[in-house]
C-alpha cells in the first residue's frame, strides 16, 4: 500500500508520529557541493536562483540553485569577528524584502563579550552586497543591536521577515539549564523571546537593545511604549527557538525542551509560551504550576527514540515545491533525526506522521530547512555538511488517518482509518504485553525480519480496501485479555508481499493507578458516561478526541481522590457520528477509553 498512511491518536491529546513509509526520501541535492556545519540557508528575493548558506564558523558561501553547481563562493566571510563552538556562532541570515533594489540583508552571530572573552554577546547587524552581486561588502556591517549572553548555549539566532515586513529575531533564555534567571518569563530582558524590530524606520525608539542602532519598534508590538516590558518583544516564554518560518497565514517556531519535551508552537503578538513554567504543556520540575495565560504547543514530542531530543523547526510546504508535502509542516529532530509532516487546520494539528526514520541508515542529523526560490524544500545536514531534498515518489502523502487502542472490560478494541489505499492486502493486528497469554501456539507470530522473534504475536487478519481514494475505517476486537499492559501495531500489507508497520498504541487491561471506565451503552446517541477512578489524591485532566485526534471536549480538569470517583459524561449534542476517544491524565499515569457515537 505505497500510497497509505496510519497515524496513532497519542495518549496525551494530540497525534502521535506514525511510520508513513519505509523507503528514505531524503537525497542529496548538490552532489557537487559540502559545507563545513552548514546552519541556515536562504534564498534572496531578486530573481537570481541563487542559494546562500551559513556555515556556522563566520562564513556565507553562495552558488547558483543549479544540481550540477560544484562551486559555493564566499559572500561575506565575518570569521575573524565570529565566536563559534557548540551553540555560538554565525547562526542566522535573512534578505530584506527589497533586497534586489537596496543590497540589504542582516546577520545574527555571537562576539567575544567586553572583557574580550565570556560572557558572550548576541549581535544582530545589517551588511550591504557590494557593486558586485557575488560578495557582500565586508565593510558596510551596521550593529542593529546587541544583547549579553550570560551562558555559552540556548541562542537560537534564526532571522526572518515577516509578511508585515518586520524583521523577526529569535532568542534563547541564555543557557545553562532550567532557565537559572528565569529569562523567559522576565520581561525586561530580550532572552527567551521572539522580537520584531523595524529596520526601515518610522516606529518608536529602541528601548531593551544593547548598543542600538539603525532600527526601530512597530507601534503594534505587545509592550512597545510600555513600562512593563520591552517594546522589542514580540512573544515570550521560549528556551530555546531553534528555528522559526513563516506559513500558511502562521508563524511557527520549533522550541527545544528541557529534559522530557519539544514543542511546535504558532508564535502571535503577546503570546507567552510557558518557559520556565512549563515544558511543553507540562508543568517544568513541579507536580502543578499556575497554566492561566499560557498557550499550548501545536504539537510536542516525548524524549525517545519514537520522538528525539532536540527539534529543529522547518517550513510549511509552498504550492510548487513536494506535492505530496504541500500545506504540511516539515521539522526534524536533530538527534533522533527523525523527520515529520504535520498536518492541521484552524485548530491545531489532525495528524503528524514522520516521514523519515531515524534509525535509518540514510537519516541525517538536520541543523536547518530552506525553502528555494520555487518553493522546494531543501535540509541541510550539520555533520555530512551536505543540502538534501526530499524525492516526493517516496514521501507518502500525508492524510488524515487515525489509529487508537481502549479498553472494554477485559478486551480491547482497536479502532483505525485510512484516508486513501494502493495496493492493500490488509492489515495484520499484532499485540506484545506484561500480561499476554498470547502463545505462540495460539498465534502465529509475526513474519517481519526487522524484530526479534516472538517480540509481537499476531492476533489476527483485517481485509483491506484495495486501492481506493475513499477514507476507509476499521475495527477490531480482541478476546478477553488477563490484567497487564498491552502495546498493539498494525502490519500493513500488500498484494505483493510488501509491508509496513504503524505507530503503536498502549493500554492497560483491568485497572492500575488511573483507571477509566465507561458505565453507559454503546454507541451512545445523548451522551456517554465514564467513571474515572485514581490511587492517591491528583490532579486530573481528561478530554475527549475524535477520530483525526482533534479535542472536542474538556471533561474535567480538577482533583481527584480514591474515595470519590468522577464522573465524567460527553455530551451527545453537537458531535458528528463516529469513534471518540476519552484521555484522562494525571500524576499516576494516564488511561483511556472510547466511545461511539451513533448515527
Amino acid at each position: 500500500m505505497k500510497r497509505m498512511l496510519l497515524l496513532a491518536l497519542v495518549l496525551a491529546g494530540l497525534p502521535r508520529p506514525a511510520d508513513a513509509q519505509t523507503q528514505n526520501p531524503l537525497r542529496v541535492a548538490f552532489s557537487g557541493l559540502t559545507f563545513a556545519s552548514p546552519v541556515d540557508l536562504q534564498a534572496p528575493p531578486d530573481g537570481t536562483d541563487r542559494l546562500f548558506v551559513v556555515e556556522q564558523a563566520g562564513l556565507i558561501r553562495a552558488f547558483a540553485n543549479d544540481a550540477g553547481a560544484s562551486a559555493a563562493a564566499p559572500f561575506l566571510d565575518l570569521r575573524s569577528i565570529v565566536v563559534s563552538g557548540g551553540e555560538l556562532g554565525l547562526l542566522g541570515l535573512a534578505f530584506h524584502p527589497a533586497y534586489a533594489t537596496n543590497g540589504l540583508f542582516f546577520v545574527y552571530y555571537t562576539r567575544n563579550g567586553p572583557g574580550g572573552g565570556a560572557p558572550y554577546q548576541s549581535v544582530v547587524a545589517r551588511y550591504r552586497v557590494s557593486s558586485n552581486p557575488a560578495a557582500a561588502d565586508a565593510a558596510s556591517g551596521t550593529i542593529l543591536f546587541t544583547v549579553d549572553q550570560p551562558f555559552g548555549n540556548h541562542k537560537a539566532g534564526q532571522l526572518q521577515f515577516g509578511p508585515d515586513g518586520y524583521l523577526y529575531v529569535a532568542l534563547g533564555d541564555g543557557g545553562s539549564g532550567g532557565d537559572p534567571q528565569n529569562n523567559g518569563q522576565k520581561l525586561t530582558t530580550l532572552l527567551g523571546k521572539i522580537l520584531r524590530v523595524d529596520v526601515d524606520g518610522g516606529g518608536l525608539a529602541p528601548d531593551c537593545g544593547g548598543n542600538p542602532g539603525p532600527y526601530t519598534i512597530p507601534a503594534g508590538n505587545a509592550f512597545a511604549g510600555a513600562t512593563a516590558g520591552c517594546g522589542e518583544i514580540y512573544a515570550y516564554g521560549l528556551r530555546n527557538p531553534f528555528r522559526f518560518s513563516f506559513g500558511a497565514g502562521r508563524l511557527w517556531a520549533a522550541d527545544v525542551g528541557q529534559g522530557a519535551w519539544e514543542e511546535i508552537d504558532w508564535v502571535v503578538s503577546g503570546g507567552n509560551y510557558g518557559w520556565r513554567v512549563r515544558e511543553g504543556a507540562h508543568c517544568y520540575n513541579a507536580a502543578t504550576c499556575a497554566t492561566a495565560g499560557l498557550i499550548d504547543p501545536v504539537h510536542e514530542y516525548g524524549h525517545d527514540a519514537a520522538g528525539g531530543f532536540s527539534v529543529t523547526g522547518g517550513y510549511v510546504q509552498p504550492a510548487g515545491g513536494c506535492a505530496a508535502l504541500e500545506g504540511r509542516y516539515v521539522f526534524a529532530d536533530y538527534v533522533s533525526r527523525n523527520v515529520w509532516a504535520l498536518a492541521f487546520d484552524g485548530n491545531g494539528a489532525t495528524n503528524v506522521a514522520r516521514i523519515v526514520d531515524g534509525a535509518d541508515g540514510g537519516a541525517v542529523n538536520i541543523s536547518t530547512f530552506g525553502l528555494d526560490a520555487n518553493g522546494r524544500m531543501l535540509a541541510a545536514g550539520l555533520s555530512t555538511g551536505r543540502l538534501y531534498e526530499f524525492d516526493c515518489g517516496a514521501v507518502l502523502p500525508v492524510e488524515l488517518a487515525a489509529f487508537d487502542a481502549a479498553t472494554d472490560g477485559a478486551r480491547v478494541r482497536l479502532a483505525w482509518a485510512t484516508a486513501s489505499e494502493t495496493n492493500n492486502a490488509g492489515f495484520y493486528v499484532e499485540v506484545r504485553g506484561s500480561g499476554s497469554e498470547v502463545r505462540e501456539e495460539e498465534a502465529a507470530p509475526s513474519r517481519t525480519s526487522d524484530l526479534a522473534p516472538r517480540t509481537f504475536w499476531t492476533l489476527g487478519f483485517v481485509p483491506g480496501a484495495g486501492t481506493t481514494r475513499e477514507a476507509a475505517r476499521y475495527r477490531f476486537a480482541t478476546e478477553p485479555l488477563p490484567p497487564g499492559r498491552y502495546t498493539f501495531r498494525l502490519r500493513q500489507v500488500d498484494f505483493d508481499g510488501a509491508a509496513s508497520h504503524s505507530a503503536e498504541v498502549e493500554v492497560s487491561v483491568g485497572g492500575g493507578p488511573l483507571a477509566l471506565e465507561r458505565t453507559s451503552a454503546d454507541p451512545f446517541t445523548a451522551h456517554s458516561a465514564f467513571r474515572l477512578t485514581v490511587d492517591r489524591p491528583q490532579r486530573v485532566r481528561a478530554e475527549a478526541f475524535d477520530a483525526l485526534g482533534r479535542r472536542v471536549a474538556l471533561l474535567f480538569d480538577g482533583e481527584a481522590a480514591p474515595d470519590a470517583p468522577v464522573v465524567l459524561r460527553l455530551e451527545g449534542a453537537g458531535l458528528a457520528p463516529g469513534v471518540y476517544v476519552v484521555r484522562a491524565r494525571g500524576e499516576s499515569g494516564a488511561a483511556t477509553a472510547m466511545a461511539v457515537r451513533a448515527r
